[in-house]
């Protein structure tokens, strides 16, 4: 699992939230005192407002998106009405809801940029990268200097591009933002000057790659610059990584020095970025990929050649069956049906920077985002929530686990009596763990699910369509949760 940084510096520079170092959806407070002060007809509604932020405060998202919608149908002037709900809307996987909740609030000049930071989320989440830049470009055009703030907006709904340097030239002039900014602006320089492209190798559609487990890890057949074929991970966790073996080996040079976060306690740490000239996956072939390189030789197994997300599968239909030892890659509007044979349980999905939230219900108390992990070994629950949700851990019976992340170690702890609801399928778990999950999304995330319980499923993730299908193996026992 790997995530960008969590300082408020990589904040800004990726656009979570513009002044507050907040993902969007979680900060319900109003404007800053400096803003125009509302009017009498602008006044909140203080005791059902205070209801329906008390359910979210419960982690009872479900009920608090159904009072703030009430609310507004009885208040739709109002603005702190429209902002509650929508962060509701946001937390309850119905992004494109809840863009129409925040819409009216671009016409109010005290709301506007905390509206479209939100609403930019909102069609990220929902797979809409398109209607993200459209609304950008028509709401706060950066020739404008009253929208010069929206430069980390800009940097995270355009890859790369013109527009992506003019954002970053911004940033790179901020104190606060500079130095990231000047690297970022040196590698989006060296892209832009060699573009990606993907064509296809061999046989046309499906392209199928092998997988096999690689110390324990499972681990997908490329070719790397024509020259290698190699095995990388299959992680919808991470961005694509390499080992830096491998790097020295195809005698690539870095292009920029960047800050990158995974899970671990060492936190941010400096990662080298390169251009590999071409990878290959079953005879889909991308050029001039961008990726980042871990300074440790000793965080990569020398047979593994480093990791490799969805960012570059974001566009295809891709079926993961470990069992089977197949990736198959298909193209857009594939139904999952047809590969997979059979219907299948689906799921809808929400995006934070190519990485895949889907629900999952929890102590049957509600549905909450997590974070869809092929590369993490366990299953676990965010901490923090997990007290409030009733699945606390247990602190004198068990002791803690010690594993290994991007970041470095990290301890999970074991709860007790753990419910979940996954794909249709209960789960009814004597022992589960508990640790930190970074919260670094553009909405709170409750929970990793990790292979320990994928590993039961063939699975189709479906990435224009923003849904991802499961279907269990029938042919072999199943697996269950560790220490379930």
């Amino acid at each position: 699992m790997i995530w960008t940084a969590a300082t408020c510096l990589l904040l800004a520079l990726e656009g979570i939230a513009l002044s507050s170092g907040k993902p969007p959806e979680a900060s319900l407070a109003p404007p800053p005192p400096d803003a125009p002060r509302p009017s009498a007809a602008e006044q909140p509604i203080l005791l059902p407002q205070m209801e329906v932020e008390r359910l979210l405060w419960q982690e009872r998202p479900s009920r608090a998106t159904d009072a703030a919608l009430e609310l507004l149908a009885a208040y739709p002037d109002r603005p702190e009405v429209r902002n509650l709900a929508g962060a509701c809307l946001l937390r309850t996987f119905r992004p494109l809801e809840a863009v129409e909740a925040w819409r009216p609030l671009l016409e109010n000049r005290r709301w506007r940029m905390r509206a479209l930071e939100r609403m930019v989320a909102s069609y990220l989440a929902a797979g809409r990268d398109d209607e993200a830049a459209s609304l950008l470009l028509r709401h706060a055009p950066l020739e404008r200097e009253a929208f010069r703030q929206a430069a980390g907006l800009y940097v995270r709904v355009f890859p790369n591009g013109p527009r992506r340097i003019a954002a970053l030239e911004i940033l790179a002039r901020r104190p606060d933002t500079a130095r990231q900014a000047e690297e970022e602006l040196r590698a989006s320089r060296h892209f832009m000057g060699y573009p990606a492209s993907v064509r296809s190798t061999g046989q046309g559609f499906p392209h199928r790659a092998k997988i096999r487990e690689v110390y324990r890890e499972p681990s997908v057949r490329v070719r790397l610059d024509d020259s290698r074929k190699a095995w990388v991970a299959f992680d919808t966790g991470a961005g694509f990584l390499l080992n830096r073996d491998i790097v020295r080996k195809l005698d690539l040079e870095p292009v920029a020095t960047i800050l990158k976060q995974g899970l671990g306690y060492k936190g941010p740490a400096e990662r080298d970025v390169y251009s590999l000239s071409k990878l290959d996956i079953g005879g889909l072939a991308f050029s001039n990929v961008r990726t980042v390189v871990n300074r440790r030789d000793s965080e990569f197994r020398s047979n593994k050649a480093g990791y490799m997300g969805l960012e570059l599968l974001r566009r295809y239909v891709v079926l993961y069956d470990r069992r089977g030892g197949v990736l198959e890659i298909w193209p857009e509007g594939t139904p999952a049906a047809d590969i997979l044979g059979e219907p299948g349980v689906a799921m809808p999905v929400m995006w934070s920077r190519n990485r895949p939230l889907v629900p999952l219900r929890i102590q049957d108390r509600d549905s909450y985002p997590a974070l869809f992990d092929t590369g993490a070994a366990l299953t676990f629950l965010d901490q923090e929530k997990a007290d409030v949700i009733g699945a606390r851990a247990n602190l004198g019976k068990y002791r803690n686990r010690i594993v290994e992340g991007f970041s470095g170690a990290f301890s999970l702890r074991v709860a007790e009596q753990v419910d979940l609801r996954f794909a249709g399928e209960e789960f009814n778990l004597r022992r589960l763990h508990v640790g930190e999950v970074p919260q670094v999304f553009d909405m709170p995330v409750y929970a990793v699910i990790g292979r320990d319980l994928l590993n039961r499923y063939r699975i189709v993730i479906d990435g224009p369509g923003s849904e991802i299908t499961v279907a269990p193996y029938s042919w072999a026992a199943p697996e269950t949760p560790a220490g379930s």
